[in-house]
């Protein structure tokens, strides 16, 4: 799906662009960014952790909560969005939340959780929008 995704972006005249994804679509933009690092200049991901690291930390909570998600990582400089009072946001305290657990992963971090369940990029879009724009550069 990711080489998919790079050949549409690729016909739309693309041939480095900076990208984002929420959930499923987060991995897949980092498994275009792990496999294309020539095209794919910045990632934001919304609402996920690495793969890898959510199936090391698997435990009952994973089990009941996140179904499904396929085998993915990242290894780019990113922004990463989680919804506020999530899992995400709650369940990985030990390991420095969302951040500290992408910071093994990415030499450049940053990011937060955004209020708005696990649907915050459309629940609060002004928040996100507003994340998305500042990490991209846009005005």
């Amino acid at each position: 799906m990711a080489l998919d995704m790079i050949r549409v972006i690729e016909a739309q005249g693309f041939p480095r662009f900076s990208v984002a994804g929420h959930d499923r679509g987060a991995r897949v933009t980092y498994r275009m960014a792990l496999d294309h690092p020539e095209r794919v200049e910045r990632v934001a991901l919304l609402d996920v952790i690495p793969t890898g690291e959510a199936f090391r930390r698997a435990d009952a909570r994973f089990a009941l909560t996140f179904w499904p998600w396929s085998l993915l990582a990242q290894p780019e400089p990113l922004l990463a969005l989680w919804s506020e009072g999530s899992g995400l946001d709650n369940w990985y305290g030990e390991a420095g939340g969302p951040l500290g657990i992408w910071s093994g992963w990415a030499a450049d971090v940053t990011g937060r959780p955004i209020p708005g369940g696990h649907f915050f990029p459309e629940q609060n879009a002004t928040e996100t929008i507003a994340e998305l724009r500042s990490f991209f550069g846009l005005r």
